[in-house]
C-alpha cells in the first residue's frame, strides 16, 4: 500500500554517513526554528525514537550536559536519574523525569539551545529502552500533520547513502 504525501516523513536535516556524525546543538537549534517546524505550535512535543526500531517512542524528558563530556543529552521515557554520573560540572538544563506527563517542549527545547554557548557542541539521544547513548544524526517529522518533533539516531542504517 502506497502512503500519501500528506503521511510520508518529512526529513528536516541529516547527518547519517558515517559512525562518527552527528547533529550538533547549533544545526538542532536552526533546524527547530526552520520552515519544516515553523507551523508546529510551540508546545509540541519533542520524541526520541529508540535504536530498537521495533520498541516505542519516548518523550524528552532530561536534557543535561553531565561534566565528565562534551555532550549534550537528551533522554527520554523512564529515567532514574541516579544512574547518571554527576559531578560538579554537572548541568541540568530540563528534568520531567519525575513526571509521568510532563516532557520538554520545541519551544523550551529551543530556548535552552539558545543558552547554550557552545552551538558545535555533540547532542546524543537515548531512551529507556537504549543501553547505551547514540548520536542525534536525523531530526524529522513523522507526517505533514504532525506537530512533533523527532529525533533519531540513523548511523546504522545500511540504507542510507
Amino acid at each position: 500500500m502506497k502512503m500519501n504525501k500528506d503521511e510520508q516523513p518529512i526529513i528536516a536535516f541529516s547527518k547519517n554517513k558515517s559512525e562518527t556524525d552527528f547533529i550538533n546543538a547549533g544545526e538542532l537549534l536552526e533546524t527547530l526554528k526552520g520552515d519544516v517546524f515553523n507551523k508546529s505550535p510551540e508546545q509540541a512535543p519533542v520524541v526520541l525514537h529508540p535504536i530498537d526500531e521495533d520498541c516505542d517512542i519516548n518523550l524528552l524528558k532530561l536534557i543535561y550536559k553531565c561534566g565528565n563530556c562534551q555532550t549534550l543529552h537528551l533522554e527520554g521515557g523512564n529515567i532514574d536519574i541516579e544512574d547518571i554520573n554527576w559531578n560538579e560540572h554537572s548541568v541540568v538544563y530540563a528534568d520531567y523525569s519525575h513526571s509521568p506527563i510532563g516532557y520538554v517542549s520545541r519551544k523550551e527545547l529551543i530556548e535552552i539551545l539558545e543558552k547554550i554557548k557552545d552551538k558545535n557542541i555533540k547532542v546524543d539521544i537515548t531512551t529507556s529502552d537504549d543501553d547505551d547513548k547514540f548520536p542525534l544524526t536525523e531530526i524529522f517529522k513523522c507526517s505533514k500533520h504532525c506537530p512533533s518533533v523527532h529525533l533519531i539516531t540513523r548511523w546504522f542504517d545500511k540504507n542510507k547513502n
